[in-house]
């Protein structure tokens, strides 16, 4: 099973190893639909595994088509994360600008946890963007406005190295870095 990772640098409290309903759902996961793990200095901090859209509860159903109507859903799992444990939605929404990625994390009674929307690359704050290209060169390819608690907001900048490697860094509004990481393409094996 090929799965993505993102290594990231940074403090947080994390989920330490795998959860035993993590590892039973990537045995379960759909063929061809890949997790996603962040650690975080070595812990897991989230691990999403797919879905099929038969597995939401009605409640996240719900409340996903009221914030993300219609659009092209390009990833769904069950998620495990240092907010709590959840429902990953994402969909490729027509927008103003052109098409954008939107990202909801939603509790099983549809509380959402964490959301994200991609944002233009010009109209990402200057600080923001210099923060991620000081840290990691190249060529920034997207922006992403992520969301959690009330009044709580950074940016993720997705980044192309000259080198050829996909490169996250989060960054705070003001330009402070929250951490940065390396998307790094992984083959894993998940026993009974």
């Amino acid at each position: 099973m090929l799965l993505l990772v993102t290594l990231a640098l940074g403090a947080c409290a994390g989920l330490g190893s795998v959860p035993e309903a993590a590892a039973r759902a990537m045995q379960r996961a759909p063929v061809g639909r890949f997790p996603r793990i962040l650690l975080v200095e070595g812990r897991v901090a989230s691990l999403a595994v797919p879905v099929a859209a038969s597995a939401l509860p009605p409640a996240v159903a719900h409340v996903e088509e009221a914030l993300l109507p219609g659009g092209e859903l390009t990833f769904l799992a069950r998620e495990w994360h240092e907010r709590g444990t959840g429902w990953r939605v994402e969909k490729r929404l027509a927008g103003r600008g052109g098409d954008e990625l939107r990202s909801l994390l939603l509790a099983d009674d549809g509380a959402v946890l964490e959301r994200s929307h991609e944002v233009q690359l010009k109209t990402a704050p200057a600080k923001v963007l210099e923060t991620a290209l000081a840290e990691a060169p190249g060529q920034a390819q997207r922006v992403e406005v992520l969301q959690g608690d009330p009044g709580e907001e950074w940016f993720r900048v997705t980044i192309r190295t000259p080198e050829g490697d996909r490169r996250h860094v989060e960054c705070w509004p003001d330009g402070r870095l929250l951490r940065s990481g390396r998307v790094v393409a992984a083959e894993i094996t998940v026993t009974r």
